[in-house]
């Protein structure tokens, strides 16, 4: 695709730019292309103008591509989703809401187009139909009804109210001839029930618009099973609610210790959020661990980064004092006393001239100069200023002649690496760049795309 797109600009440049808009002495002459020319001198004017030209066509199309494909998935969609057939329109499915219509209605008496809005309503059961799937039905509302117990005729557990079927299309109401058996909740009242069970009608009625539909059917409700978990823990309950009712004066709630012939004992449950600070401060310090690692790693590369930048300067100092005839520890003297004013204004700490001003120390204590450039080079880690630190201790051995060509071209060579770093720092700089700006363009696409393919669905 890009390569398409590059030789249809490519064409479109040669078949309409050349011929038609550059003939033109305005254009000619147009002053945009003397700038390109002063920016880039070498390449020729007309290398500049296709480049120029071919690079703004490339994005024009680009974005016309994607406004074309957009705008096509919009109107496939629309076509696509239409429910409008003719004089016919598609009704939603049951239970649907009503779908709003926005037509142009066209009258062939005053050859006029006219606006409308209405509603057509979704699907709709007849009365007939209703109760058709009422009774198809009656058997699974029974057995959702029961729940977890094994029939109708031995209710022991707790029963389900619900309020719909059929994806909530008809909605169910539940009603007991004997409501005491049963709370709100589906929960058997044990109190309400004897020992051999006691039967109640339960009536159900299924509305849907203005149709209902009525059942009813017999249940048998026994107590809870004793030994069950749910039956032991309704009848604690029990017990707490009777005690919260009838000691509300008292300054405090007793308790119960006894459940029948079950003795009771009563805890509150461990908190374990002293183990969850405890684990999230394991984890934070083994980051903060690993992180101050990294930290270090960044703090070496930003030296090292720093110290190439401050390479070529250093250099220059050096060859323009060793140009004046000063000896090399006069020269690092003079390069550490201006680096020390500077510090005292206020500049930043300079890993180079540091390093440079632990050497200046070194010799003030007797150590020897060549000593001194070896300790200085091992400590910068850094090859360029290993080689200088190997230049200097030549200029010891052959003389200040020689070492005078050798350090100007390094300082050549130093501003060549500093302009590559540069570069290198740029590029870094627009990687970063790149995922905020795709994330971006991530955003206008879902803007644009999403509308398209909701209105595709509809």
């Amino acid at each position: 695709m890009e390569k398409f797109i590059n030789n249809l600009s490519g064409k479109i440049y040669e078949k309409f730019f050349v011929k038609y808009i550059f003939k033109n002495d305005f254009v000619k002459n147009d002053s945009l292309f003397s700038k390109l020319k002063i920016l880039k001198p070498e390449k020729s004017t007309e290398e500049l103008k296709k480049d120029f030209i071919c690079g703004k066509l490339n994005l024009v199309l680009k974005i016309l591509l994607i406004t074309f494909l957009l705008s096509f998935m919009a109107l496939l969609g629309g076509i696509v989703s239409s429910k409008v057939e003719g004089n016919k329109i598609e009704r939603g499915d049951y239970g649907e809401d009503s779908e709003e219509y926005n037509l142009k209605l066209y009258d062939e008496k005053s050859k006029k187009y006219h606006d409308i809005d209405f509603y057509v309503s979704s699907k709709s059961y007849s009365e007939k139909e209703f109760e058709k799937l009422c009774k198809q039905n009656e058997k699974a509302i029974i057995k959702k009804f029961i729940g977890e117990n094994k029939d109708k005729n031995h209710i022991n557990k707790k029963v389900e109210f619900f309020d719909t079927i059929m994806d909530g299309l008809f909605e169910v109401t539940f009603s007991l001839e004997d409501f005491e058996l049963l709370d709100s909740q589906g929960n058997i009242e044990e109190e309400k029930v004897g020992e051999k069970g006691k039967k109640t009608k339960v009536y159900v009625t299924l509305d849907y618009e203005e149709f209902s539909y009525n059942f009813d059917f017999e249940i048998t409700v026994f107590k809870p099973e004793s030994d069950s978990v749910g039956g032991f823990l309704k009848k604690i309950k029990s017990q707490l609610l009777k005690e919260d009712s009838s000691s509300k004066s008292n300054s405090y709630f007793s308790l119960p210790k006894k459940s029948g012939d079950n003795n009771l004992k009563w805890k509150e449950p461990l908190d374990f959020t002293w183990v969850k600070i405890f684990i999230l401060g394991i984890v934070l310090s083994i980051a903060v661990y690993i992180a101050k690692n990294k930290e270090i790693e960044r703090q070496m590369e930003f030296r090292k980064r720093q110290m190439l930048i401050d390479y070529p300067e250093i250099v220059s100092k050096i060859t323009i004092f060793l140009s004046l005839g000063l000896s090399v520890p006069t020269i690092w003297k003079n390069i550490i006393k201006e680096y020390e004013i500077q510090r005292k204004n206020g500049r930043e700490v300079r890993y180079a001239y540091e390093e440079m001003l632990i050497s200046f120390y070194e010799m003030e204590k007797g150590m020897s100069l060549p000593e001194a450039l070896e300790r200085f080079g091992r400590r910068c880690q850094i090859h360029q200023y290993i080689k200088l630190s190997a230049l200097i201790s030549q200029n010891l051995r052959i003389g200040s002649k020689e070492i005078k060509k050798l350090l100007s071209k390094e300082v050549i060579d130093s501003f060549e690496m500093r302009k590559n770093l540069a570069r290198k720092t740029g590029e870094e700089a627009s990687t970063k760049l790149l995922i905020p700006m795709v994330m971006m363009l991530m955003v206008v696409m879902i803007i644009i795309v999403v509308p398209a393919f909701m209105s595709f669905n509809l």
